[in-house]
């Protein structure tokens, strides 16, 4: 836009310039913001000397659209005092105006907005021409103020926030997690591989592979509950478990999430077990799930996670229901419900005691017919004379 008496001549203008290094740092690293302040310090500049009616804040807001009446006036001040710059002020805002738009691009493309800057380097140069041509003035605006460095400060974490979640890493980690939540599981089962794969390729999300694998372990544990190839879902889950594993036992620093690692391996054996027809596998199963549990409490007790604690001490029970060995059940149900009721788990707390009442129930009866049994047996015993 160019208001209707842009064409009159002026040479008071004091431009707002920066170096170009600093305008392409400051422009950067504000994700275009100082663009925009660019834009507000020559609308400031342009109002003290014609236009005393505009509002600078409004025309620097929507600088893709007000572009072009800084460039034009900064090429017109050129042409007069016949500097040999070019601004390029079609071109510059047409250009600018298209950058802007870049910034609403999927995944990593919208990085190419970052470099606004373009189109403002030649005006930028040019009007600092015009400054030491009118008014003798050097450029100054060279250093990273102590402003500029707070304006960093802000918008880096952005930036690097923004640069993460637009890769396709991350951003097929979210829509597989979000297809889980919906129990769309075969979506998200391609979503979690295409992640796991872009990991290896990713500078930002190779050390981060390790959540998502643990993620998608989690979500194959599900997976294999309603699926028909569940046996392929339970090896595919332990891989997941025991890559992550190897990956905590060499980062120390990590260990902690290792006993969450243990007690979801141990989970993918006992859904195994759940799932096959063969007596010997599921006892064999059961006892593998059994030992990964105990290792996983001991380790979860050590770290004072009293959440992940009580659902494994429910699941040490339920192992040993199904084995079983009712006894050792209720041992680990009331270690459970003990945990819920001293830290308020009052979710856990009903579901635990419902379990640990009907294992109660089911133990008493097994009494009863043990001694049921064995007082028929007695009694059909010959008596000795």
């Amino acid at each position: 836009m160019v208001e209707s008496d842009a064409q009159e001549f002026t040479s008071e203008i004091e431009y707002f310039t920066a170096s170009t290094y600093k305008l392409v740092m400051m422009s950067f690293l504000t994700m275009g913001i100082y663009n925009q302040y660019w834009f507000y310090k020559n609308w400031v500049a342009i109002k003290k000397s014609e236009k005393p009616e505009i509002l600078p804040f409004w025309r620097a807001i929507f600088a893709q659209l007000w572009s072009y009446s800084v460039f034009f006036r900064v090429q017109r001040d050129v042409n007069e005092r016949n500097i040999s710059l070019s601004v390029f002020a079609g071109a510059s805002a047409f250009i600018y105006f298209f950058m802007q738009a870049l910034w609403k691009l999927p995944e990593l493309y919208w990085i190419l907005g970052m470099f606004s800057f373009l189109p403002l380097v030649p005006a930028n140069r040019a009007a600092a021409e015009l400054n030491r041509e009118k008014f003798g003035l050097s450029m100054k605006n060279k250093k990273i103020t102590k402003w500029n460095l707070l304006l960093i400060i802000f918008f880096a974490p952005l930036l690097v926030f923004n640069t993460v979640i637009s890769t396709p890493t991350y951003t097929n980690y979210l829509l597989a997690e979000d297809s889980f939540e919906k129990g769309e599981f075969h979506q998200s089962k391609i979503l979690y591989e295409k992640s796991i794969e872009s990991c290896s390729t990713s500078f930002l999300f190779g050390w981060y592979e390790y959540e998502i694998r643990f993620s998608y372990g989690r979500m194959l544990n599900e997976y294999s509950k309603i699926s028909e190839s569940s046996s392929d879902l339970f090896l595919e889950s332990r891989l997941q478990f025991e890559w992550v594993i190897d990956y905590l036992d060499e980062n120390p620093e990590l260990i902690s999430t290792k006993a969450q690692a243990l007690s979801n391996l141990a989970n993918t054996y006992q859904q195994q077990a759940a799932a096959t027809d063969s007596n010997e596998e599921y006892f064999k199963l059961l006892e593998v799930a059994f030992r990964i549990y105990r290792e996983s409490a001991e380790q979860l007790e050590v770290n004072q996670d009293w959440k992940n604690l009580s659902y494994t001490y429910y699941n040490l029970g339920q192992t040993s229901d199904w084995y079983g060995d009712v006894g050792e059940a209720i041992k680990w149900l009331e270690k459970a419900v003990e945990l819920d009721k001293k830290f308020g788990f009052s979710q856990d707390f009903k579901e635990d005691s419902e379990y640990l009442n009907s294992l109660k129930d089911k133990y008493k009866e097994i009494n009863e017919s043990k001694r049921d049994f064995e007082a028929e047996v007695e009694e059909k015993a010959p008596s000795s004379t």
